[in-house]
């Protein structure tokens, strides 16, 4: 009896686990440590393939700063802050007002302003609760697909890229499901030797 009571915490634990899986590919040989980061997150329907003006029409023109997704981005912005540390993280969103259709042209020149290493674009293709019932009651399961490059700050090409697949329990929220895939993906960069360890700040 003692042992089943002294297992079932960890039990419930491991049900109340986000799980993310990353299936990341490395696009250079030649990896090198980036020292800042300048976050750039998206909810658009169009793919990101390369950072061009024509991607950033369809990618990022009203959709990096739009309202609707402003308590998304918050959100997600302080869960890669933590389980990023002690890497520095900047966030475009800083550097723009909310809601605002912003012009390549100033977006790039606001850009060359800011001190930063490579750009780290979060691109959410899917967002969702599902659905399922459990002895007769409606439960919720929050789940999220995300494209994932890391570009080059100088050359802008990019040098690692991930598809992103988050699953949570009914015990999840979307924020425990971001805190994971900050995690994780900090972990997969660093072990790929694009940034330095990270220690997660709580």
């Amino acid at each position: 009896m003692k042992k089943l009571l002294l297992i079932l915490p960890a039990l419930l634990l491991l049900a109340s686990c986000a799980t993310v899986n990353i299936n990341s590919h490395q696009l250079t040989n030649s990896p090198k440590k980036y020292d800042s980061l300048l976050v750039v997150m998206t909810t658009a329907e169009d793919l990101f393939y390369e950072w061009n003006e024509e991607n950033y029409q369809y990618v990022f023109f009203g959709k990096f700063n739009d309202l609707d997704n402003d308590a998304i981005r918050k959100s997600m912005s302080n869960s890669l802050r933590r389980q990023f540390h002690p890497n520095k993280l900047l966030f475009v969103n800083d550097f723009f007002p909310i809601h605002k259709p912003i012009p390549f042209e100033e977006f790039n020149s606001t850009l060359q302003k800011l001190n930063f290493d490579a750009i780290l674009l979060v691109h959410t293709r899917a967002q969702w609760l599902q659905e399922d019932i459990s002895d007769g009651d409606m439960i919720y399961r929050p789940n999220t697909d995300k494209h994932v490059f890391l570009i080059d700050g100088q050359s802008f090409d990019t040098v690692w890229m991930g598809k992103v697949r988050g699953y949570g329990s009914p015990l999840n929220d979307f924020q425990d499901l971001y805190n994971r895939f900050s995690k994780n993906l900090a972990m997969d960069l660093h072990q790929k030797g694009f940034i330095e360890k990270a220690f997660p700040m709580f």
